[in-house]
């Protein structure tokens, strides 16, 4: 029995939410009427980027979404839990860049609200493809963190 999976249709959603709430508004050539679209990188690099773990679906609803606790308690661990796409925030309010990252979200659910640092393949505009993630610990240490890869 075939038993369908909501997670593509969810991280493709989340995507889009959050593409829309940061500003894209670039559009693709074969489609003009588009309100905004995901550029893919002509050749893909590696990157680092650091800042705070996010909540992608929160944070597309609203922007002060940033810490853990925002709608409830835990929200963020909750959403990152149920496989909703986690991103790093860089920088602050004014001049924030959202990095989604392109890996389950469930392992880092611990983690969310705290500082990071992420390398990996640059693959969208905002996209990141992570091949090390690490977060501060309480004593101020970075501590890698592993995700499951396909």
């Amino acid at each position: 029995m075939h038993r369908f999976n909501p997670l593509p249709a969810v991280c493709l959603i989340a995507l889009a939410l959050l593409v829309g709430a940061c500003g894209g508004e670039q559009q693709g050539a074969d489609m003009p009427d588009a309100d905004t679209t995901v550029t893919v990188m002509e050749t893909p690099g590696m990157v680092t980027v650091a800042g705070t773990l996010i909540d992608s679906k929160c944070y597309g609803l609203d922007h002060a979404n940033t810490g853990n606790d925002h709608t409830m308690p835990a929200c963020g661990s909750a959403c990152a839990t149920m496989g909703l796409p986690v991103a790093v925030l860089e920088g602050g309010q004014q001049d924030a860049k959202v990095y989604l990252l392109v890996t389950p979200s469930a392992p880092l659910a611990d983690h969310m609200a705290k500082e990071v640092r992420v390398s990996g393949t640059a693959v969208y505009e905002s996209g990141l493809i992570p091949s090390k993630i690490e977060v501060k610990d309480a004593q101020g240490q970075w501590m890698e963190v592993s995700t499951a890869t396909m």
